[in-house]
């Protein structure tokens, strides 16, 4: 049976949306200034290379931890491309990797990325069906113990 999500976004005023999640998380999102909208709220499209670092970065560092690694530190950030002319779509993304740790190896981090990528995050594979992701890592110095 598969599973179902409800969003529900309500017109608060001019361009601007109340979104809420099915868990009743919310947030507001809004058009750009020149079609109606805000500059304070989020965009929509802001919301894809977010989504894709957060569930990125959630199942690499789940695997590290599974395989008992100390991480320190951990940033990701997003690079995307868009389409010159609308839709503007997606075209491309690159996710870097910033991580420190006690012990770490290019390798392992490596790996867990492969399987963020192709197994265990349901952003990258709905998104990688669209556009290319690739991925790079700098492997910090830890400065703890």
């Amino acid at each position: 049976m598969p599973l179902t999500m409800t969003a529900r976004l309500r017109l608060q005023e001019n361009m601007t949306f109340l979104a809420e999640t099915a868990r009743g998380k919310q947030l507001r999102l809004s058009a750009a200034a020149e079609e109606g909208g805000t500059e304070v709220e989020l965009r929509p499209m802001e919301l894809l290379p977010l989504a894709l670092g957060a569930c990125t970065g959630i199942t690499v560092l789940s695997i590290l931890r599974k395989k008992r690694l100390q991480i320190t530190s951990y940033e990701v950030v997003v690079h995307s491309e868009r389409a010159e002319h609308h839709p503007r779509v997606f075209t491309a993304f690159h996710v870097e990797h910033c991580i420190a740790g006690v012990a770490l190896g290019q390798e392992v981090i490596e790996r867990a990325i492969e399987l963020s990528e192709t197994k265990y995050c349901p952003v990258s594979a709905m998104l990688r069906a669209v556009a290319p992701i690739t991925h790079s890592v700098t492997l910090l110095t830890s400065t703890e113990p």
